[in-house]
């Protein structure tokens, strides 16, 4: 699941992706609880449900929480976004 939000330009922006959250968590054998430890040892604890909410769209972390998250799981920002489809594409 993804947020979409629109830019002033009406045009798509890159957003937080839950499907990519749980898909590199899964690639890394974490389990939620398992990211969940990680986060607390970068210094700011991202609850279980939390991490939950957020892979199945329900919720979508703060920057400071996705941050942490980016931390947590030693990748990049932009692994864990969905990019704007391209031009044209619906």
């Amino acid at each position: 699941m993804c947020r979409t939000v629109w830019n002033m330009r009406g045009t798509r922006v890159a957003l937080f992706s839950g499907l990519k959250l749980r898909d590199m968590r899964v690639a890394q054998r974490m389990r939620q609880q398992d990211l969940s430890d990680k986060t607390a040892a970068c210094g700011r604890r991202v609850q279980r449900a939390h991490i939950s909410r957020y892979e199945h769209g329900e919720m979508f972390p703060s920057s400071i929480t996705f941050g942490v998250l980016v931390e947590a799981l030693g990748c990049a920002p932009g692994d864990l976004l969905d990019e704007p489809a391209a031009a044209g594409a619906a």
